[in-house]
């Protein structure tokens, strides 16, 4: 399974606040990170017949009388956590830890549609057994976002700053034996301005997003294409095609 991810970048004001309209902000970043499982749950449920309910999807794929892969969405104290369980007994699980209590169903989790709901909170996202985390406060004026993908991995961070008049975004990364120049994004009402490299040398918007897509964002975006797509060659999830 490949996944394409393309990015379409412009800002505008919103609210009184300059905010860039698909600026790889931390709402954009875990919407493009979800849109595989949300693709893979579309094409099985076109392919086997299932029961629904709110929390829980159970698909029937050889035996009608046995569900071998189901989804079941649990409410936490403080979040909820998405748990996938296939025929080989094999666990996946995403736990989403929330600052503010807010009521989801199992399709806008799996759709993604939470995600309209963490921009003024902050939050925590785990995705088991993969190991990865992601952590995200948010402050009076900025927001400082961490993705560890393992305990021994790399480590992204995005820090966001806005004021009425003003949004930068920087994105930097680090691991055991490197470390990642700082891209960083300038908007304010009447420029867009991009930076990259340790001497920021200013680049335009095309050069910008093609080295965050190349360099930064892909290990992020292809967390959950590379687990569906793993799981479906070894025969543990259904196959979508």
């Amino acid at each position: 399974m490949k996944t394409l991810f393309t990015f379409i970048f412009s800002f505008s004001l919103f609210a009184g606040t300059v905010k860039p309209a698909k600026m790889y902000d931390h709402q954009n970043l875990i919407t493009n990170m979800f849109l595989p499982l949300k693709q893979y749950i579309t094409k099985i449920k076109a392919l086997y017949p299932y029961d629904a309910d709110s929390k829980s999807l159970h698909f029937y794929t050889q035996d009608p009388y046995f569900a071998h892969f189901n989804i079941y969405l649990y409410k936490l104290v403080d979040g909820y956590e998405l748990n996938i369980l296939s025929k080989n007994s094999d666990n996946f699980k995403i736990i989403l830890i929330l600052e503010n209590e807010v009521e989801l169903t199992l399709d806008q989790f799996i759709n993604g549609d939470f995600v309209n709901v963490l921009n003024n909170q902050s939050y925590k996202l785990k995705i088991l057994p993969r190991g990865f985390t992601l952590e995200s406060n948010q402050f009076s004026d900025k927001r400082v976002t961490q993705y560890i993908y393992s305990l021994d991995a790399t480590t992204m961070n995005l820090h966001e700053y806005f004021s009425k008049n003003r949004y930068e975004s920087n994105l930097f990364y680090k691991c055991a034996r490197c470390g990642g120049e700082i891209l960083r994004a300038i908007f304010d009402e009447n420029e867009e301005n991009y930076f990259v490299g340790m001497d920021q040398k200013r680049v335009n918007d095309r050069e910008f997003f093609n080295q965050a897509n190349r360099w930064y964002l892909s290990p992020l975006l292809g967390i959950l294409a590379g687990t569906i797509s793993t799981r479906e060659d070894s025969h543990q999830w259904p196959e979508s095609e």
